[in-house]
């Protein structure tokens, strides 16, 4: 079975949870697919293949995401380039290929159980509550500190829920969810705010008494936590 299949490219296939994939005989398997595609970017997606069944198509063995199939079905109106697919910020388990990612592709901070393709945990993401659907990161997981801001990751604004990203701001993780944030104080009131422009705040405590349209209340840093430079290049994880 397929998950989600965006073809061909480009496409950008961010903040999905996919989860009871099973295999079928009469196509090819994968998570996330794109076929006959170029430039096509799986960011921030959650995966749980668990129990799948491992072999579909042509005896071929389930993949979490695979961006890189195709060339057959006669989809695009000119011959494919090399393809430059994007791999990033992704949890794929209980596949035993996680992320098939080629030569030509960039792949970055992906995690696996134990699949091929991504960077192996060895152990549970720490799901908080995976049998009822809450595929958010528990607090104590070491991946809501190990994702990457890149040119192409840094387009990801919001998660699964519409929750800003903020990523000036909170943890860079891995997977469809964000880091929730935490307050500074309890007696003080959180409010995250995302301008017309895209650049996002979070305000702590009591709102200012100028118009929040008002430049210099936008760059308060008193009060409201200012974002990085939307134009940098990509940042290291701390």
């Amino acid at each position: 079975a397929i998950g989600v299949e965006a073809s061909p490219g480009p496409n950008l296939m961010a903040n999905n949870l996919v989860i009871g994939i099973r295999p079928d005989t009469t196509i090819y398997n994968a998570a996330l697919l794109s076929w006959d595609s170029t430039r096509t970017w799986a960011v921030n997606n959650t995966v749980d293949g668990r129990n799948n069944g491992g072999k579909g198509w042509r005896n071929i063995i389930m993949a979490g995401i695979d961006l890189g199939q195709g060339g057959t079905r006669d989809i695009r109106f000119g011959p494919l380039k090399a393809a430059e697919h994007v791999y990033d910020n992704n949890i794929v388990i209980g596949f035993d290929r996680a992320v098939a990612a080629r030569p030509s592709d960039a792949s970055r901070a992906n995690f696996t159980d134990s699949g091929t393709g991504a960077t192996v945990l060895g152990r549970s993401p720490e799901f908080r509550n995976p049998a009822a659907g809450d595929y958010r990161l528990q607090t104590s997981s070491a991946l809501n500190r190990s994702g990457v801001l890149t040119p192409v990751s840094f387009k990801v604004t919001h998660d699964f829920f519409g929750l800003l990203r903020q990523p000036a701001l909170l943890p860079l993780t891995v997977g469809a969810f964000r880091v929730e944030p935490v307050a500074i104080s309890a007696s003080e009131n959180q409010m995250e705010i995302e301008y017309t422009d895209g650049v996002q705040r979070m305000i702590n405590g009591a709102a200012p008494s100028a118009s929040l349209s008002d430049d210099a209340t936008r760059n308060n840093a008193a009060k409201i936590r200012l974002p990085i430079n939307k134009n940098a290049a990509a940042q290291p994880v701390q």
